[in-house]
């Protein structure tokens, strides 16, 4: 039995493949989107189709000029350039999602020019939305901020421990609410 997700990834390989080198995010998530409301029937009739979506960020990185470029749905990037911290936010919109008022927004890409030794950080929103602390709260994207500024020049070896730390202390006894996905490299 395939999942949604494992359906999207696929779709994402898909259009991956099929994509030029040069590619920008923005295109890839734009042929994802148009991917994902086909196979979800988003564009069917109000009655056939589901209301789902997907939220995603994507970023393509020349190694040897450490430029990036990044395009989001949803989910901020952290970058942590010459010590100082940079969320690219992207649109207010998931992939899939057929709400005329989020269809205007139109994927855009963010290009930073990067250094050796600069950091990017992407994850799930199940991180940053998990409950716990001493009331139950979600954790949030601005405590992870603080955690990333604190760790971001250890080893990343180092911050990942310290990253899955952290999320087991918050979460505590509360339940796990979502997926966990926490990625991060140092250029």
């Amino acid at each position: 039995v395939k999942t949604k997700f494992t359906d999207a990834t696929t779709l994402l390989k898909d259009v991956c493949n099929l994509a030029p080198d040069d590619v920008a995010p923005s295109d890839i998530l734009n042929q994802l989107d148009e991917k994902i409301i086909e196979m979800l029937g988003q564009n069917q009739s109000e009655s056939g189709a589901a209301k789902d979506g997907l939220d995603i960020s994507l970023l393509s990185i020349n190694l040897r000029t450490k430029s990036i470029r990044a395009c989001s749905a949803r989910r901020p990037i952290v970058v942590i350039k010459d010590q100082d911290i940079i969320t690219i936010s992207g649109i207010k919109r998931s992939i899939g999602d057929t709400e005329p008022i989020f269809r205007e927004r139109a994927f855009v890409d963010t290009e930073l020019q990067l250094h050796s030794g600069d950091c990017i950080y992407m994850y799930s929103d199940g991180y940053s939305d998990q409950f716990g602390g001493n009331d139950g709260a979600k954790l949030k994207n601005a405590k992870v901020k603080k955690f990333l500024r604190a760790i971001h020049d250890d080893d990343m070896d180092e911050q990942s421990l310290t990253m899955q730390e952290l999320f087991m202390q918050w979460k505590g006894y509360y339940p796990q609410t979502d997926d966990v996905l926490f990625m991060g490299l140092r250029l």
